[in-house]
Order: structure tokens, then sequence, then C-alpha cells
């Protein structure tokens, strides 16, 4: 790919992205904060924020809630800045988060990780940033969805193995496997659809075309005994 920078950045300046109603019909901001409602976080950081519309949809649940977050594109965080309390340009790739130890009570990474180059490190400085018994929330593809499996059986390669901008494919045990490694545990999985919405949440590594997991930063044995 080239450089990711100049990449996303088009997206959002000139691409698709740049229209105000791009993101209108994406039914992820919605089931993003249907998933973290029950937490109810106060402090929440959003890696690859984009444009802030996934801020803008956890306000109206969440009165007085922060929303920080960064991402790689400098158009993205000039429409970002308009919605979110804080944000910046940060190529997670090659920099850490310049934000404080435990300061987080979610940490959201939807639609990344597959663009990255280093994921574990995108992993550690989630878990750095999140409070213990805090959760993180991410969303990739799922190159097991049952589609792209038939598509594999066909002798055609998925969609999402052909877009030049994803680095990495994930399913199920992938993801969880790289978020159990990174320090991560208590996982909820969860899936969406646009149509017969009951089957992603019967079996969502079969039936739904992107995956969100709920993982919890675990909390030292040393805190948790303590009364």
């Amino acid at each position: 790919m080239r450089d990711p920078k100049s990449v996303h950045d088009k997206e959002w300046r000139t691409g698709w992205k740049s229209l105000d109603t791009a993101l209108d019909q994406e039914r992820r901001f919605q089931v993003v904060s249907d998933i973290v409602s029950p937490s109810a976080p106060k402090m929440i950081f959003d890696l690859g924020c984009g444009n802030g519309y996934q801020a803008e949809t956890l306000k109206k649940p969440f009165p007085g809630v922060i929303v920080k977050g960064c991402d790689i594109s400098p158009a993205a965080i000039e429409k970002a800045s308009k919605r979110m309390d804080s944000c910046y340009v940060l190529d997670i790739d090659s920099s850490n988060l310049p934000e404080d130890n435990e300061s987080c009570d979610l940490v959201l990474c939807i639609a990344v990780l597959e663009h990255l180059y280093d994921v574990y490190h995108a992993l550690k400085e989630i878990h750095r940033i999140l409070k213990p018994g805090k959760h993180t929330l991410i969303q990739v593809p799922n190159l097991s969805f049952w589609r792209f499996r038939l598509d594999v059986l066909r002798g055609k390669i998925p969609y999402i193995l052909r877009d030049p901008r994803h680095l990495h494919s994930f399913n199920k045990g992938f993801l969880l496997e790289r978020l159990a490694h990174s320090g991560f545990t208590d996982f909820h999985v969860y899936g969406q659809r646009q149509r017969i919405k009951w089957l992603a949440s019967l079996s969502p590594s079969l039936f739904s075309e992107e995956i969100f997991v709920l993982a919890t930063k675990n909390i030292p044995k040393s805190l948790s005994t303590k009364k």
C-alpha cells in the first residue's frame, strides 16, 4: 500500500468520506452505542476516530461524557475537532498515544486493525491507557463470513482480501488470540446484519460480515484482593 496517511487522507478530503452524509447509513455506529451503553463510560478514547461521527453518536445517550481520539488523516481530524472534546493526528503504527496510563473507561478501535502494519502495538497502547476492569471494543471485517467462505470455494478472492488498504485479515478466533496475547480477557462477541438481524446474534462468526469484540483489561491480583 502507498503511504497510509495519504491514502486515508485522500478518502476524507476528496473521496467518498468527504461527503457530509457519507456515514449516515452505516449501522455500526448505533451497534457500538448499543454494546457500550450498559457500561456508561465517562472517559472514552476513539482510536481511528475519523470525522468524529461515532463521538457525536455516543454523546447523545451519555450527557457529559468526554470523548477523545486520534486519526492518521489530518482531513478527518479537521472535521472531528467540531464533534469531539479533543483529537489529534497520529499514526499508531509509528507512535505511542500521548495519553496517561489507565486514564480511560472505554477505548474504541472500529474498522482500524485491518489497516495497520503493527496490530500488537495498537493493542498494547489500548491496554496501557485503559483502567483495570474497563473495556475496549474492537471491530474488524470477518473473513469467516459465510459469503466469503463461498467465494473461496468458488475460486474467488473475497473483496476484503482484495482491498489494498487491508493489511491484515481476521476471524473471531484470530482476533481473540491477539487480544488474549495483549492482556485482555472476558470476551463478548457481537455481529451485525442489515437483514435477518437475529442470525448475527445466533452466530456472529458465520453470519456477520463484521465482528465486534468487547474485551476487558484484567484487574491486577494485587488490586482485586484489596478490601
